[in-house]
């Protein structure tokens, strides 16, 4: 029979990776949060007490990226404990929570194929930890939740969810603003040639079109200004499609 472990002796365990700074700053937020709470499992594990072992280990382990970010949060002033260090890079990575955009990730979360009721009824209750629903005052908040989550356009939603204090008066004069200028461009583009997008003249008619024989700056072709080129269209309708997605996969 194989003989016990010696009673202190050392466990050879392995710490996290390194922890990369680099992404979007809520996938990076996240992944701080993860890492952490691994980091602090090891530390538990691998019984570290002493507060100048645990900041050390937390600098080393972390790694170059997360050293050059604690020089800076602490180049005035000494760290004094591991609990200093972690409150100055939880308050670094984790931003103040936007809990409309935390609510518009809960309401895009559906069920999965094949997932239980069980398991999407534990990611929802995951996500709705951020999403501040306690603090709801009545009708107009829900309101404003759902028109985030449902409207058809992805530029008011992107608009509503980086405005600050937002009340539905204000969704309102946001959405009105936005249609109105739609509405404007959509009427003055039936005017406008599609290649300089200027008015007078037929986008076919070579001799009085001014971009007939220049070349596009974005995409590099012949025929037309940057402002119309219709590939600069494609990548910013592409842009939103990445944000929609980028979203989706938060609720997952």
């Amino acid at each position: 029979m194989a003989a016990a472990p010696r009673s202190g002796a050392t466990l050879h365990i392995k710490p996290p990776d390194g922890f990369s700074t680099r992404g979007e700053a809520s996938s990076v937020s996240k992944r701080w949060k993860d890492w952490l709470a691994a980091f602090e499992i090891y530390l538990d594990v691998a019984n570290v007490g002493k507060d100048s072992r645990k900041r050390a280990l937390l600098l080393h382990t972390a790694g170059l990226e997360v050293q050059e970010i604690c020089r800076g949060l602490f180049s005035n002033s000494a760290v004094a404990t591991y609990t200093d260090l972690v409150t100055a890079l939880n308050k670094h990575f984790i931003p103040v929570g936007n809990f409309r955009h935390e609510r518009f990730v809960f309401n895009s979360c559906a069920q999965k194929q094949d997932e239980s009721v069980s398991a999407y009824t534990t990611r929802l209750r995951k996500l709705a930890a951020t999403c501040e629903f306690e603090k709801i005052k009545g009708e107009d908040d829900i309101i404003i939740d759902q028109i985030i989550a449902k409207c058809n356009s992805k530029h008011l939603r992107r608009e509503l969810l980086q405005e600050p204090n937002l009340t539905l008066g204000r969704v309102l004069e946001i959405a009105r603003v936005m249609e109105t200028t739609n509405k404007t461009r959509r009427v003055k583009e039936q005017q406008l040639c599609i290649r300089c997008g200027r008015e007078g003249h037929n986008p076919n008619d070579k001799g009085r079109c001014p971009a007939a024989d220049r070349y596009c700056h974005y995409c590099g072709k012949k025929g037309h200004f940057q402002p119309m080129c219709r590939l600069r269209w494609v990548e910013d309708d592409n842009e939103d499609k990445d944000y929609e997605e980028e979203n989706a996969c938060k609720s997952q």
